[in-house]
This record gives structure tokens, C-alpha cells and sequence, in this order.
């Protein structure tokens, strides 16, 4: 029988005191790609989540002019980094080269594994503990943070469409930190599940959802889902009364619908007239149409990549296919009879972020409770996830949190 807690050497100390990881205000510009998630985006993730120093991500972005020099950029300085003993920045700067590195290189999966390593070596002396939850033909990947005295309830917290637990980590140890017991977990075609046991993303987020709170006998718990999870976490909501509160970090009212009208109607046609062939000639002749050197074609030919990895889907209709039919909220809303907090910036969604909010709040119209914020330019905090100043949204988090202390279930 497969030992379910994985090796990680200070699971019994009882300090409890996790990482004070800071929240640095306000994006920079590292890099001049600014299309909605390259290179600057990206950068400003590590550095705004608490990662990396400024200083250190202008070196890095200096020589970087597309995916070969990012992987080859991230690589030379988490080497550097790791020889210096500067796990930290190396565990990230690794995390980093996985990002843009293609699926089909090998290095993809030697970079997450240095990551992952590197993580444990950085963090050894924290008291979280990793287990994994049988799932299907593999397992789901989960890190239990408790904290040091009082329990203020349970949350359970997951990324996006390509997240790992382990850089979401600053965010579970502010929560551990203020008095919640956290289950962090990766479900299918994230981080652990995805890349060591083929599980491909699945939008049915009950299913995952329901394992680990099976798992755990958790009940009354706050569930957190960030980025896409703002499509994911409402998802599982839905289905499984076991989830008291639910946060929508991010809004992912339709996915496909947040595109063009143009785009929207001939896909719509296309999927029609199941036109698979001709779908996937017609939208490798809008990407290439485009210069080599163009942000968005560099960005739609890593996207298509990394969606057909993460998703096993066969092509690039097959992908659009089961973003339009599976991953929309409008189908399930109703169903969500939960406190709901929705977080967004007014930025994300390229720019469209107001209309898709209005439209998600109306869905649902059997909420117990509904809150919501949209982060503004001046809130220093308008963009996707609230990058540029995540320590407000963790703030925004807690204050709704704290309305309900004296409802959650403590363990």
C-alpha cells in the first residue's frame, strides 16, 4: 500500500509558524511584453506574490526576447541561484523555466522536479505536511497547513488552469498564520496530479473536490479557487453541500464567451457543422498570419500548447470544443446556495472583467449571500488575480471571513 504522506522532514514540530512571505505593492516593468500573461505578467507573479526581489527579476528579464531565452534566462539564474544556496530564488526561478518551456521538451518535467525539490529544501523546517489522496489511477496532491493555536475553521484552497500548490504557498501560510487549518490540494491537470500521474484537468471539479473532503471528513469548509478556480471552485459548490462559503478569485462566467462576438459566432458554426479539419487549419492561419516577433502569436502558440497538455485534448477544436460546452458557470449558478465572495480586477478579462461580474452575480440567484469586489487602477490591484497587490485581497478574504467565526465547524 502506497505510503499516502509524503517525505517531508518537520511534520511533527509543533511551532506552527509558517513563513511571513510580503506582499509587495504595485506592478513593475520588468519586461516590455505586456499582452495579457507574457513575460511582464509573469514576471510581476513572482514578485508580487513575495518570491523574488525586484533587483533580481531586471537581471533575469534582461536578455529575455522570446520562449527559448526565457527558458534558457530562468535556467542560468536558478542554477546560479542553487549554487549559491539561494533555494528560495531557485525553487521559483525553476517554477519559472517549467512555465513557457514546451511539453513535448524534457526539460518541462526536469524543471518541475527541480522546483519541487527545491521547495521542500527551502521550506524544510515549516510544519506543513504533504499527502496525497487516491484518485482514479493516480492521486491528487495535497499540503495541510495547521495553525499554531487557535482553528478558526477550514479552508480549502486550489489554483487555476496551470498553478501548483507550492507557488500558491504564500497565500496558504498568510491564512495558517491568522488561524485557519488549510488543504491546499491539486486536482486533475495540475502541479503533482498532472505531471506524475497523466491526470488531465477535468471541469467536473466535484469529483476531485468531493475525494479530498471525503478523504479528510471535512465538512463546513471555506473553498477557495484562484484564477480559473474561479470557474472550478463554484463548479464543486454547486454539487457538494459540504461546501459552506465559496470564493471566486477570479471570474469565469464563460470562458468562450469572454471572447469576440466574431469568434464566438463562427465557432459556434464550426461546432455545428463538426468541423474539426477546418478548425484547426483556419486558427493555425490566424496565429501564423501574425509576425514571429508578435506578443499575441507567441502567446496563442504557447496557450494552444499548454491547453491541449493540460486538458489531453487532441487538438486545438477539440480544446474549444470542451471550453464552450463544459467550462461556464451559467449552466450551474442556480444551483450555488452558499455564501459567495467574488473577487476581480477591473483590468482582467481584457477589460471586459464589469460585464462578466455583473453577468456571474446575477446567476446566482440562490446564493445564501453574495460579495464582491472589483479591484481598481488605484487599488493598485485591477489585474488578473489582484497581481500588483495581493496582500489586499488576502485582507478583502479575511474580513468576510471574519463574519462567519463564530459559524465555521472547528476541528
Amino acid at each position: 500500500m502506497k505510503d499516502q504522506t509524503l517525505n517531508n522532514p518537520n511534520t511533527k514540530d509543533e511551532t506552527k509558524k509558517y513563513f511571513d512571505f510580503k506582499f509587495p505593492i504595485g506592478l513593475q516593468d520588468f519586461h516590455p511584453a505586456k499582452y495579457l500573461l507574457a513575460f511582464n505578467f509573469q514576471l510581476n507573479r513572482y514578485y508580487t506574490l513575495g518570491w523574488l526581489e525586484p533587483e533580481l527579476l531586471k537581471q533575469v528579464s534582461s536578455n529575455i526576447e522570446d520562449f527559448n531565452s526565457w527558458k534558457q534566462e530562468m535556467n542560468r539564474f536558478a542554477e546560479q541561484a542553487e549554487a549559491k544556496k539561494q533555494f528560495k530564488e531557485a525553487c521559483i526561478l525553476y517554477r519559472a523555466a517549467e512555465f513557457y518551456t514546451n511539453p513535448a521538451d524534457q526539460d518541462k518535467e526536469n524543471f518541475y522536479n527541480k522546483f519541487l525539490d527545491l521547495f521542500d529544501v527551502t521550506f524544510q523546517t515549516e510544519p506543513f505536511e504533504r499527502l496525497e489522496v487516491p484518485y482514479k489511477d493516480g492521486f491528487l496532491s495535497v499540503m495541510h497547513l495547521t495553525p499554531a493555536n487557535e482553528n478558526k475553521g477550514v479552508i480549502l484552497f486550489h489554483g487555476g488552469f496551470d498553478s501548483f500548490i507550492e507557488e500558491l504557498y504564500p497565500i496558504a501560510t498568510f491564512f495558517a498564520n491568522i488561524g485557519y487549518e488549510i488543504f491546499m490540494f491539486e486536482g486533475p491537470g495540475q502541479g503533482r496530479p498532472l505531471h506524475h500521474y497523466n491526470l488531465k484537468m477535468d471541469p467536473h471539479w466535484e469529483t476531485p473536490t468531493k475525494a479530498i473532503l471525503d478523504y479528510f471528513n471535512l465538512n463546513e469548509v471555506t473553498l477557495i479557487g484562484m484564477s480559473l478556480g474561479g470557474f472550478l471552485a463554484p463548479r464543486a459548490a454547486a454539487f457538494e453541500p459540504r461546501v459552506a462559503r465559496v470564493v471566486l478569485w477570479g471570474v469565469i462566467y464563460d470562458l468562450i464567451g469572454q471572447n469576440k462576438l466574431s469568434t464566438r459566432l463562427l465557432l459556434k458554426i464550426l461546432f455545428k457543422f463538426k468541423a474539426k479539419s477546418k478548425t484547426n487549419r483556419l486558427f493555425n492561419r490566424i496565429i501564423n498570419k501574425r509576425s514571429p516577433s508578435d506578443p499575441k502569436r507567441i502567446h496563442s502558440e504557447w496557450f494552444f500548447s499548454h491547453a491541449l497538455f493540460n486538458t489531453g485534448c487532441e487538438s486545438v477544436y477539440d480544446y474549444l470544443k470542451e471550453a464552450s460546452e463544459n467550462y461556464t458557470t451559467k449552466n450551474i449558478s442556480h444551483l450555488i446556495k452558499q455564501d459567495v465572495l467574488i473577487l476581480i480586477g477591473e483590468d482582467d478579462i481584457d477589460g471586459k472583467a464589469r460585464f462578466f461580474y455583473k453577468k456571474q452575480v446575477e446567476a446566482l440567484k440562490n446564493a445564501k449571500s453574495i460579495t464582491g469586489r472589483i479591484f481598481t487602477k488605484e487599488d493598485n490591484a485591477s489585474h488578473h488575480c489582484q497581481a500588483g497587490n495581493v496582500g489586499l485581497a488576502l485582507d478583502y478574504i479575511q474580513n468576510w471571513l471574519n463574519q462567519f467565526s463564530t459559524k465555521i465547524e472547528k476541528r
